[in-house]
Parts: structure tokens; C-alpha cells; sequence
């Protein structure tokens, strides 16, 4: 279907990703010009996103940053990065009754405050009126998507107050994701557990959570009807506990010291309980390491996978078909590798990680 939902004028332009500054400032380099800071309206880690050379969509930003980036790209399809944008999406659809479960509503309200959290839209329908929160969900492999790519207290918040509300009003979170690959939803529990938490007990409590893949292009027009996805939450509560492996990747000089040729070395932890007491432990022995000797490797960044079933020798099959070479005798328990750091290795780790993640049994 071709019809436009929120175009934009004028068009963006294409440019190139240099690096990310802060969680809402990037280096970028417009095409035929020198590299310049941009607004970035999305504080997700964003890292399967954005990383050096990836092609971005660019927009004047008004403020003090000359552009914006206003997209990117994902299996070659777009991905929208400014969520406070993405419910005027959420509005069309709802208006064209391309939502299944929202079907017959209309908007009737904006950034309605209940207490003391604010929801994006309040809808009338023959049923009543529902208070619904609309989550942007940029984080998804080709089958599964996960929301939040970073811890959000704001999420969970939400979650628990619908939870709240539903003796009052309908309630529903609608989670929007940009691709119309994945066929399911899932909490991203290694990330964010407490929101994955609440998320389920928002679920018991009668909230409705919906998610739904859309299909956009660089002019917000709807290329194909979205696609309801499954929501296995059950699945995800035996995965909750504070158990499973995490993936530790260090370089000389840290991350903005990454050079490429260099070798990273990357850390698999054992299978076990008390993941985060453990992510914590090897935390601070890699900041005591690094004070200590300034030379040597640095912690650049570190991976949950919560599981109650053992990820270990999937994590570092990943890494040897990455050209990981395993070397004995490391300072930790685990297994440590050596990767030649190339333009896409970080991108590449965190991918691995990814696909782990979405492989657990649900």
C-alpha cells in the first residue's frame, strides 16, 4: 500500500556515520562534505544501528546542531530513529484501522497525564475509553524483536501504572516494531529484567500489550500492511532468574581508542547463578586492571544473555566463526578469544549476542 503517513519536507539527505558523542550527539559526514555534529532523538544504545560507516538519513535540525539524524537502515529495510515521532505513526494507523485489536477506536486525547505519569494517547471506542502507551521498537533480529535496547525506568513505570489503571480504564501498550521480519515480541529481559517483570505482571493485571511490525520508507510511507506479532510472554518468566553467561569485550585504549588491526579480547563467563554479582565482580576487575596498567585492555563493553538453559559454548562457537582464536591461561573463569578488530567487529560481537538471545527456547 502506498499511501503517505507523516512525509517530511524537504527530503532527507544521505550521509555517513562517523561515531556517537553522547546518548543525543553523533558524528556524522553528509555526503560531499566534512564530518558534523548532529541531534541524535533516540537514547537507545542503538549499537546494531549505528556504528562507523553505516548510511543515515539526514535532516536540518532547527537547533543547535546543523542536522538531525533521521533514520538508518536495517536488512536493507528503514528504520525511523525519533520515537516522540513515531505516535503520530501510531495515530494514522489507528485512524485507518490497520491495528486488529483497535479497530472502531478513535484518538481523543494527547500526552494524557494520570497521576503522575504521562501516556501518549487516550482512545474512545464502543467499549470505552482506553489509556494507551505506544513504545518504539527499533532492537530485532530477522524473527524476534526486544524492547528496551537500554534499561528504562520510564518503561517500566508505565507498565506498572496501567497495571493500576485497569479497574479504572482499559489499558494498552502497543509496541511498534520498524521491520516486517520478526514474527514475535519479546521483554528484552537480559537487558532490562525489570521492566520484563512488569511487563507480565501488566499482562496478569489486564493490560492489553500488542506489537506490531510496520514497514516504512525514508518518506514515513507504508509499504505493506503491519504485521501482528506474537507475544510469548510465559516464555520469558523461567528466564528471569538472575542466571546465565555474559560476553565481555575489551581493547587497548578502550572504545574510542578501538584501531583496527588490533586485537580485542573477548571474554565468555561461565553458565551460572548471580549473573549480575559476577558482571559487577568483573567490572571492577577490569577498571583495576586498566588503572593499573593504562597499556593493557580495557572493558569497552559487556553482555548479559539471562537464561536458565546453558549459553556458554554457543557464545564462543559464535566467536571462532568470527575468527576468535581461544588462548589458554586467561585471569578469570571463562574463556577468553582473540578477534583482529575490523571496521564491523564490534557490530558483528554484539550481532552474535543478539542471535543468542533470540535462540533461547520461549
Amino acid at each position: 500500500m502506498n499511501q503517505p503517513m507523516s512525509p517530511t519536507d524537504p527530503d532527507p539527505i544521505t550521509g555517513t556515520f562517523v561515531r556517537r558523542l553522547n546518548r543525543f550527539v553523533a558524528l556524522v559526514q553528509p555526503s560531499g562534505s566534512e564530518p558534523v555534529q548532529a541531534h541524535l532523538p533516540n537514547p537507545g544504545r542503538l549499537l546494531e544501528l549505528l556504528f562507523p560507516g553505516q548510511r543515515v538519513m539526514l535532516l536540518p535540525s532547527g537547533g543547535s546542531k546543523p542536522y538531525r539524524i533521521y533514520g538508518t537502515f536495517r536488512y536493507g529495510d528503514f528504520v525511523y530513529l525519533d520515537t516522540v515521532a513515531m505516535n503520530r505513526v501510531a495515530e494514522d494507523l489507528i485512524r485507518r484501522e490497520l491495528i486488529a485489536p483497535l479497530q472502531g477506536m478513535t484518538v481523543k486525547g494527547r500526552e494524557v497525564r494520570s497521576q503522575d505519569s504521562r501516556f501518549d494517547l487516550l482512545l474512545g471506542g464502543p467499549q470505552g475509553d482506553m489509556l494507551l502507551e505506544v513504545k518504539t521498537c527499533t532492537l530485532f533480529t530477522r524473527d524476534t524483536a526486544f524492547f528496551p535496547d537500554a534499561p528504562s525506568e520510564r518503561a517500566a513505570r508505565h507498565a506498572r501504572h496501567l497495571s493500576h489503571l485497569t479497574g479504572q480504564v482499559r489499558t494498552g501498550i502497543l509496541f511498534l516494531v520498524q521491520s516486517p521480519s520478526p514474527t514475535r515480541f519479546l521483554p528484552d529481559w537480559h537487558t532490562d529484567p525489570d521492566f520484563a517483570r512488569a511487563l507480565l505482571d501488566a499482562r496478569e493485571a489486564g493490560v492489553s500489550t500488542m506489537a506490531v511490525g510496520i514497514h516504512l520508507d525514508h518518506r514515513l510511507e507504508l509499504l505493506q500492511e503491519p504485521r501482528e506479532l506474537a507475544i510469548p510472554l510465559e516464555g520469558v518468566r523461567p528466564h528471569l532468574a538472575d542466571r546465565g553467561a555474559f560476553l565481555a569485550m575489551m581493547a587497548h585504549g578502550g572504545q574510542q581508542g578501538l584501531q583496527e588491526g588490533e586485537e580485542l579480547t573477548v571474554h565468555v563467563s561461565p553458565h551460572g547463578d548471580l549473573l549480575s554479582r559476577r558482571m559487577g565482580a568483573f567490572s571492577r576487575w577490569a577498571q583495576r586492571t586498566s588503572k593499573a596498567d593504562p597499556a593493557g585492555p580495557n572493558l569497552v563493553r559487556i553482555f548479559p544473555v539471562r537464561s536458565a538453559d546453558p549459553v556458554t559454548d554457543r557464545l564462543a562457537e559464535g566467536l571462532a566463526a568470527l575468527g576468535g582464536r581461544e588462548v589458554a591461561g586467561g585471569p578469570t573463569l571463562g574463556r577468553d578469544f582473540k578477534v583482529s578488530l575490523g571496521p564491523g567487529t564490534p557490530r558483528e560481537i554484539f550481532e552474535l549476542v543478539l542471535e543468542v538471545r533470540a535462540g533461547i527456547d520461549i
